[in-house]
């Protein structure tokens, strides 16, 4: 009898041995979820390199705070293949007559040049200076 129960005892542990690794193997490929710290952003499709096909154009400014954050021009074409990519200090936005402007005012400048950047949209070109960024 005790020789019956050894071989299920034993089969018992493995069984539980196998659970335990795929319980471990589960938790090393949780995804993490991650925040993002873009604080506006506007989107458009718009012509790139080619007035026949479009692209899709992002403007985000991420970071802290508008004024010190980091903006951010994407272009990606319907694949989704990045084209294009600049990155610049959101106060390279701020247009000219409000440099001297306070904090506040030029703040909500960087909201609205962001809000209507893709308005008038021309057709860009990779090396074109982005309109409203002065360098």
């Amino acid at each position: 009898m005790k020789i019956k129960m050894i071989p299920l005892v034993l089969l018992l542990c493995l069984l539980s041995c196998h659970n335990n690794r795929e319980i471990l193997a589960e938790t090393e490929f949780k995804v993490s979820t991650l925040t993002s710290d873009v604080l506006i952003q506007k989107t458009a499709a718009i012509p790139f390199s080619n007035p026949n096909k479009t692209a899709i154009a992002t403007l985000s400014v991420s970071g802290k705070s508008i004024l010190n954050g980091t903006a951010t021009f994407k272009v990606v074409n319907e694949i989704g293949e990045e084209l294009h990519c600049e990155t610049f200090p959101a106060k390279k936005l701020i247009q000219p007559e409000y440099k001297i402007a306070n904090s506040v005012l030029q703040e909500i400048n960087i909201r609205e040049v962001v809000d209507a950047y893709f308005v008038n949209s021309a057709t860009f070109k990779p090396g074109d200076s982005l309109p409203y960024v002065s360098l």
